[in-house]
Order: C-alpha cells, then structure tokens, then sequence
C-alpha cells in the first residue's frame, strides 16, 4: 500500500483545517480585545466620576457651613504673594483629611508644608490617566502630590483677581447670587497629571495646570496650554512635554494674564465636568466654544475678558510692585 498518497491526503485536509482555526481565532481576538479595553476604560470612567462627586459633596459641605464656595487661592498683595493656599486646603478638610493651613509669609512651596504637600492622593486621581505619577519632585518645592481634578477660575488668568470666575483670589462665591443660575456655572473639570519630568496636574500649585483650569480653550483643544514662563512646568521645546497627539500641548504664557489650562482627559471625546447644580456630566470635547467659555464666568454679558478690555489700574492690581512675575517654581519660601 502506498502511504505516501495516505499523507498528502491527509495533509490537504490538516492545513485548511489549521489556517481556518487560525482565521477564526484572529476575529474572535479582534473581536474581544477591543471589547475588553471598552469594559475597563467604561470602569475607569465610573471610577473617575465617582472620585469627582465626592469633591462635589466637600463643596457642598462647605457651601452649607460657610455660605460660599472655598476661596479659589489666598493671596498676599499681589498675585503670587504667600500664602498662596487654594481651595483644595478648605475642601480637604471638610472630607477629613490632612491638609494646609494657611501661615503669614509661608506659601505651599515651603519646607514647613511638605508634610502635607508631598503626601500621595490616589483619591485625586483618575485611574485613565496615570501617566504623570501620584507624586513628583518640584526642586526646591520639593515632591507634590498629583490631581486629576481642578476648579474652574474663568476664562484666563485675568479673571482670578477680577472674580470673574466662580473661584478667585482671596474670597469664595455666594451661588445664590449666579443670576444665570447654578446649572450654567463649571466649578470643577479633568486635568492630566502630564508627564513625570513637567509639573503639570500639582495639586497645590496655584498657577494655570496647577490645580486652575479655565475655559478660553474647549475640553481637550489641541491648541495648547499656555503656562507660567518655566521650562519645569512645561518645556515646550520638548516634544515628551509638548505631545499634541498625548492630548499635553503647551505653550508659553506671560506668567499672569492670559496663561490658560485647557480641561483635559485621556477619555475619548470629553471630559468629565462638575457644575453648580450639583450634576456631573460628560463634557464633549466638540461643545460649542462660546458656550463652554461661558460656563466659566459669572456673568458672561459683563466680562469683558479679553486682556485688551483691562484698565492699566486692573492690570497694576496682578503684577508685582517690581514689575516682575513670582512663581511656585522659585526659590522656597
């Protein structure tokens, strides 16, 4: 019997059979890999939404003892000026956790508050973007914690000592006095934690990135962010820093007037926004511009927000009696 003839029968069988089974296997792959990754990024998206209503909840809290929102940050005589401690030392410690208190002629960026300032917040943080790391070091800050989620100061910088935005400097807002109503007003939206070597996403830092957001720039707007003047902040010469594609564009600002921050998210499509009401809703990053812009001020007829609207006795107000800008990145306090 020739058994030759046997094997090449067999063989014309076997090896359809073997690149069918493989075929099938590649579409059933295809099929729920993407599937898988859909689940856990709908996961990580529940978990994110979670961890911004319960900062919704401190917010609440405080309006309720309070009357007001936290002040958005502390300042001295002008901006920059210690203590420099934003809403994030008020609304921690309505949620009983450890946190700042502000110290005449002490800022966050001192020795004394490392204690607090470098302690890792993973409560603060959205499990879709872990790219920056809980904690970085700030040089002669020394290691700040991260956060996902940063309150709304307006439309740019200008509007902080303005009060334009429903956090500013040196006083809380009373919501009931937001004609449009509280349905109409961003109080907190997502951030990124940005890469490990910048510092963008610092849970203290009171600069644009740097817990302040604001709506000049629709939700991840590939335009970049315009920040504080410091390559630690933001490099953009580097292209780790400056990734348009990673969703992390950055630019240069001019350290107090128009440096803006962008809500970011490394979701599809938007991000995850806290309003007044109380609601939290997936912001798409397509919303029309005018009227996210809106969202982040008070009264959007009135402000007049373009840097060329502001009086020279209005601008004198954010510099410093020097001429010259201070920063979290200077020398410690």
């Amino acid at each position: 019997m020739d058994r030759s003839s046997d094997l090449g029968v067999a063989s014309m069988f076997w090896w359809p059979e073997v690149i069918l089974s493989i075929a099938i296997g590649l579409v059933i792959c295809g099929i729920a890999v993407p599937a898988v990754l859909n689940s856990r990024e709908s996961q990580r998206k529940v978990l994110c939404q979670q961890r911004l209503s319960r900062l919704s909840t401190g917010l609440a809290a405080h309006e309720s003892a309070y009357g007001t929102l936290p002040p958005g940050v502390l300042w001295g005589r002008f901006q920059y000026d210690a203590p420099r401690t934003t809403y994030y030392a008020n609304l921690l410690e309505v949620l009983g956790e450890g946190t700042l208190l502000p110290v005449p002629g002490v800022t966050w960026c001192s020795s004394q508050n490392e204690h607090v300032t470098s302690m890792p917040r993973p409560e603060l943080l959205c499990p879709s973007d872990l790219r920056g790391g809980a904690v970085k070091n700030n040089l002669k800050c020394g290691d700040q914690a991260m956060t996902n989620y940063m309150a709304c100061f307006g439309r740019t910088m200008a509007d902080v000592a303005l009060k334009r935005g429903p956090f500013f400097a040196n006083s809380g807002l009373d919501l009931n006095r937001v004609e449009r109503g509280r349905a109409s007003l961003l109080l907190m939206a997502e951030y990124i934690t940005g890469t490990p070597t910048d510092l963008r996403g610092g849970l203290w830092g009171d600069e644009a990135g740097m817990s302040l957001i604001f709506t000049s720039l629709p939700p991840n707007s590939p335009v970049p962010d315009r920040l504080y003047p410091n390559p630690r902040l933001c490099d953009p010469q580097n292209a780790v820093h400056n990734n348009v594609k990673a969703n992390m564009p950055c630019a240069h600002g001019d350290g107090y007037l128009t440096d803006t921050a962008a809500a970011r998210s490394h979701h599809a499509g938007g991000v995850h926004a806290l309003f007044a009401d109380g609601r939290i809703q997936f912001v798409s990053s397509r919303i029309d511009r005018e009227l996210w812009q809106n969202y982040g001020v008070t009264h959007p007829e009135s402000a007049a927000w373009e840097t060329a609207s502001l009086s020279e006795q209005e601008i004198d107000k954010l510099k410093l009696p020097s001429g010259k800008l201070a920063s979290s990145q200077m020398t410690r306090e």
